[in-house]
């Protein structure tokens, strides 16, 4: 089953983000590239086109020609925490975000230069995104943050509180995306769930105003969630589901199931829920 949704992910990674063409060629890389590497937790491309690989050992990029690894024991300027890595996110300054089991990490490229996020307490970081107004946001178990790089020459960071100290009904959070600006989506162990959040304009903080459980996926294990312009991709282990979110409904477009089989079939059922 583990496939199965590692499958959905890479699909829909290949399928909206990458040039579709008829005569593609795939190439596989081993230790004979320089490539040590048999397990790839995430994947992340850069604004200069450089792949970064996120794997259980340490952190892998690709230039296009040779592969380097940063492990926490590199000679670098700073280093990442722990080699377990499991997120990663560029922003739109081009600083890469490093998840690990551990806590978070930044490479400022520009820099050659890794930072460490300031958190209170050791976590596993297991999804990085950013907001629509540009702050980096971060999920860890059953926590959420958001956090600014403010100075990247010394490395100085404002990290939010745990925005879901009161929120008992959320459990784990395998991966979210933002509706807008005030709204997010969740994918948690229990099901998809919708956050409100309310902005303090005398402190400038944020808050969860409101929690909202979707009915449709309840008590299901949602793996994966991916916006795609107002498309929300819902990867679960039943199936991969095409939604849209009209005010505090989910309406289910499309559910594309049975990828993998005997005979490698899909079936397609259609309608709202």
């Amino acid at each position: 089953m583990k496939k199965y949704l590692t499958f959905l992910c890479i699909s829909l990674f290949v399928l909206f983000n990458v040039f579709i063409s008829l005569g593609q060629n795939f190439e596989k890389f081993s230790n004979k590239e320089g490539f040590n590497q048999n397990t790839i937790n995430t994947i992340e491309q850069d604004k200069h086109g450089f792949l970064w690989f996120g794997t259980p050992n340490g952190l892998i990029k690709y230039d296009g020609y040779e592969f380097e690894t940063f492990t926490a024991q590199s000679n670098t300027n700073g280093a990442i925490s722990s080699n377990n890595l499991t997120s990663l996110h560029n922003d739109s300054n081009g600083v890469l975000w490093i998840g690990t089991n551990v806590g978070m990490n930044v490479y400022i490229p520009w820099l050659e230069r890794f930072y460490t996020v300031p958190l209170n307490s050791k976590l596993e970081v297991s999804h990085i995104i950013s907001s629509p107004n540009g702050a980096v946001w971060f999920s860890c178990e059953n926590k959420l943050f958001y956090c600014k790089l403010k100075n990247a020459e010394k490395g100085v960071f404002t990290v939010s509180e745990n925005l879901l100290t009161n929120s008992s009904n959320v459990l784990t959070i395998k991966n979210f995306s933002f509706i807008d600006e005030n709204e997010l989506i969740l994918a948690t162990n229990a099901g998809v769930k919708k956050i409100e959040l309310k902005h303090d304009k005398i402190t400038n903080a944020i808050k969860v105003q409101l929690i909202l459980n979707f009915d449709k996926f309840e008590n299901t294990n949602i793996e994966v969630i991916k916006k795609l312009k107002n498309v929300f991709w819902i990867g679960t282990e039943k199936g991969l589901f095409k939604t849209t979110i009209v005010d505090n409904n989910i309406l289910v477009v499309k559910v594309i199931v049975h990828i993998f089989g005997q005979v490698q079939e899909y079936k397609i059922k259609t309608g709202n829920c």
